[in-house]
């Protein structure tokens, strides 16, 4: 879902009003709480118990690393190809992520070991 609300952006590109740009922000604040409780959710299942805490630690840091070093360029990527692309290539770039999905994080959870 959180690739889905970039296209709302790109539809504000062309329409753009109040009502669509909040309509806009809340579907992202929505989508982001959602995305972020699944990665949450995701990491901890990663974890082993006895050393929940640091391994949780280094992957989230990890990830708030990723997360700055690579949007760094996106403001200069935005000007060279104008806000509604940059938006589609967003949108675009989420997509390998989830065809990943069904190897990473199957919908059945593995059995549990005795």
């Amino acid at each position: 879902m959180q690739a889905f609300s970039n296209l709302v952006y790109w539809g504000l590109a062309y329409f753009p009003r109040y009502e669509v740009l909040v309509g806009a922000v809340v579907l992202e604040n929505f989508c982001g709480g959602l995305g972020s409780s699944a990665f949450v959710a995701y990491l901890m299942r990663l974890c082993d118990r006895r050393f929940s805490a640091t391994q949780y630690a280094l992957l989230s840091s990890f990830t708030a690393f990723s997360r700055d070093i690579l949007t760094s360029p996106s403001g200069e990527l935005a000007k060279a190809v104008g806000w509604p692309l940059f938006f589609i290539l967003s949108f675009a770039a989420a997509l390998p992520g989830l065809a990943l999905l069904p190897w990473f994080a199957p919908l059945a959870a593995p059995p549990e070991k005795a």
